[in-house]
């Protein structure tokens, strides 16, 4: 059925997702499906069948080709998580993998490659192209003042936190000088929170049973290949601080289409730069020369943006940097087509959600999946 939640986000081709348990806001398959490696006295034999296993993996992705263009497409993204997933997700990718392979090859890589596409990679660049700021965030959930009210606070608070300036440039934010607050003696931008993990992920109480079925569906995947966000945050937690940074205008454009992201290095808090496609913030105060590492510090006891959600932001910009979906968004949003509002009116955070799963229902008729 062509408007079911099923078409939309493509089922994984062996695992069910199922409902939350009543102990929990979300249900985790990393608790049950998880194959990292523990700590045993054979952990030798352990790392040596992980290996073996990767080998088969990586036997079958790169054995595998094909003429059609739908099981391409399918291939190309599996091939991109294989490159970038972490540690922890890679061995359930793997089982995936394996398991496809056991049970009839190219048919179920598609539907598990179509399962990635759809729950993660495009609801990731299309509820991050445009998030609610704040300014916009009006009638999130029929309660306008309690609610907008609340979200100020919040956006006030990890502003405070970043120093009020922008994480990435340094640079001020024009309300201070404005308010004569700090004196203009640096560049001043205009700044806002944004979101890592998209916004357009929350749950709401308006949700239709359709959108809380793709939400869960989204917010499975994400906790099986990204194990280490499963009990940080899902529906219900997104508008965390751990989960917002503050970048001005053109960095928080360039973050949200994946074309900067913020690799985490081994020293905490420390990120270096990573720069996926033309940007427009590549040159924070007129130096000439291109930002290369982020250093996050707290000005308040606000807990700083976590670094597995920035682990995550970027692992799934490269991903995306490697796969056709990029271009496929682009194209369409440079058609401006009316039926995907999603990128016209990108800051209704109540509706932002639905709208998305029109452009992708859109998008997945252009791929053919």
């Amino acid at each position: 059925m062509a408007n079911s939640t099923q078409s939309l986000i493509a089922p994984h081709p062996f695992l069910r997702v199922s409902d939350p348990p009543s102990s929990s806001p979300f249900s985790s398959p990393s608790s049950s499906s998880s194959s990292t490696i523990s700590i045993s006295s054979n952990d030798g034999e352990e790392n040596d069948n992980h290996h073996e296993k990767l080998e088969q993996c990586d036997v079958i992705l790169n054995s595998s080709s094909s003429d059609i263009s739908a099981e391409a497409k399918a291939l190309a993204v599996l091939k991109a998580f294989r490159e970038h997933l972490p540690e922890d997700g890679l061995e359930n990718f793997i089982d995936d993998i394996l398991a496809c392979a056991k049970s009839g090859g190219m048919l179920y890589m598609q539907q598990l490659g179509v399962h990635l596409l759809t729950a993660i990679l495009i609801p990731f660049k299309l509820l991050s192209l445009g998030p609610p700021s704040l300014q916009h965030r009006h009638d999130l959930l029929g309660s306008v003042f309690k609610y907008a009210n609340g979200i100020k606070h919040q956006s006030e608070t990890s502003l405070a936190r970043d120093g009020h300036r922008c994480v990435y440039t340094g640079n001020i934010d024009i309300h201070r000088v404005q308010d004569e607050l700090e004196p203009e003696t640096e560049p001043v931008a205009y700044t806002a929170s944004r979101h890592i993990l998209p916004y357009g992920l929350k749950d709401h109480t308006e949700d239709t049973p359709r959108e809380t079925a793709a939400k869960r569906a989204i917010w499975w995947s994400i906790h099986r290949y990204f194990p280490a966000l499963a009990g940080k945050i899902d529906g219900s937690s997104i508008d965390q601080p751990a989960n917002e940074l503050t970048l001005n205008e053109s960095v928080s454009s360039d973050f949200g289409e994946s074309h900067l992201a913020f690799k985490p290095l081994p020293t905490e808090n420390e990120y270096e730069v990573v720069v996926l496609g033309r940007i427009s913030s590549g040159y924070p105060f007129n130096t000439g020369y291109l930002m290369t590492k982020m250093v996050l510090s707290a000005h308040n006891a606000l807990e700083l943006p976590d670094r597995d959600f920035l682990d995550m932001h970027h692992r799934v910009a490269r991903i995306l940097s490697e796969t056709d979906i990029v271009e496929e968004i682009a194209s369409r949003r440079d058609r401006r087509n009316t039926e995907d509002l999603c990128i016209g009116s990108p800051t209704d955070g109540a509706h932002i959600f639905p709208l998305m799963l029109t452009c992708l229902s859109n998008l997945l008729k252009d791929f053919r999946l």
